[in-house]
């Protein structure tokens, strides 16, 4: 199983949050939240992360001291990316900070897609799409098997949230098998349950499941259909 990703958000309005929370609250991230630059910065000085996510201006006009601690030779999180979320008004002077400590400044006030996007580059992880479509599983849980079905309601190279069934523990082992569009051949693969979604953030809920496999052309073929969507029949 991949390495979990070590993120770290510092100083992130509850409106920020909300809308990256859903690339971010997946089984692949460790989360670490800090309202403070200051708070961080103990953390910061012995704990390497694969990335930073700050809300911008950080309080008391700390940016330049904060950049400055993080880049200085020898320090953890000297080459650690670090992205930037402004709301409009703060962009231009935050874009003073690029290649100055910042990786990436990208506003609050962009979609929902556009910011997920973002932060998914930088983080190096897929974005999520809004892709429905019923599905297949086969759960081993310690009683047996269990067959059911449900509903994807997004999903990524790597994973998908899967609504319509139960909350399975987290750690069950499932096949599934679903048809992409209009073709005659399901997707199948293995996976495994990582998290239970909430309902209302990501409503309606469900469980997270993070791809171990995809069998024969599968990964090929869910690629191809994420970046083109669905060919006519």
């Amino acid at each position: 199983m991949p390495q979990r990703k070590k993120i770290l958000a510092i100083n992130l309005e509850a409106e920020a949050y909300d809308k990256i929370a859903p690339l971010l609250d997946r089984g692949e991230f460790d989360l670490d939240r800090f309202p403070r630059a200051s708070h961080a910065a103990e953390i910061l000085a012995v704990v390497e992360f694969d990335g930073l996510i700050a809300g911008y201006p950080l309080p008391n006009g700390s940016a330049r001291p904060f950049f400055d601690q993080l880049r200085a030779p020898g320090a953890k999180n000297r080459s650690t990316p670090v992205l930037l979320l402004v709301h409009d008004e703060d962009e231009e002077d935050a874009r003073h900070f690029l290649g100055r400590g910042a990786s990436r400044v990208v506003r609050i006030d962009d979609t929902i897609e556009s910011l997920q996007r973002e932060v998914g580059a930088l983080m190096n992880v897929a974005p999520r799409t809004d892709l429905r479509f019923m599905l297949r599983l086969k759960v081993e849980l310690e009683a047996g098997k269990q067959l059911a079905l449900g509903q994807t309601e997004n999903v990524s190279r790597t994973g998908m949230l899967v609504s319509g069934g139960e909350l399975y523990p987290i750690g069950s082992q499932v096949s599934f098998e679903f048809f992409l569009g209009q073709e005659s051949q399901p997707v199948c693969g293995q996976g495994v349950v990582v998290r239970h979604a909430t309902p209302g953030r990501e409503s309606p809920g469900g469980v997270g499941i993070q791809f171990r496999s995809l069998e024969k052309d599968g990964q090929r073929r869910l690629d191809r259909y994420l970046s083109e969507g669905p060919r006519s029949a």
